[in-house]
């Protein structure tokens, strides 16, 4: 039966969770790295979610993604997102007056 003794388990083979030939398969770097991951709190563990950091990387991935679709078509960020509100209202326009019209229909022929 494994028994954890100060983040160390033993028995069963483990240590901190990884059975003994492997831990002893792994250079001291990729050790460390291991305990460092292993030894982390829910709150160090949740930390690239839920940080003002990790909501500060997702809106400049976004503007960054934005941006190189915006190069591939050969425009600025602006004239891409403008390109885009005017596609995006065009079809909301045709959707609501083919929606009406298809409404119009059904109930003209009851």
């Amino acid at each position: 039966m494994a028994e954890e003794y100060g983040g160390m388990v033993y028995g069963s083979e483990l240590i901190y969770g990884v059975p003994l030939s492997t831990w002893q398969g792994w250079d001291s770097h990729t050790q460390e790295l291991w305990l460092q991951d292993y030894n982390r709190t829910e709150e160090q563990a949740t930390y690239y979610t839920d940080s003002p950091e990790a909501i500060a990387f997702d809106y400049v991935s976004t503007i960054d993604d934005i941006t190189d679709t915006a190069k591939d078509y050969g425009q600025t960020a602006k004239d891409y997102g403008q390109t885009m509100y005017t596609e995006v209202t065009e079809g909301l326009e045709k959707a609501v007056l083919y929606g009406a019209i298809g409404l119009g229909l059904i109930l003209l022929l009851k």
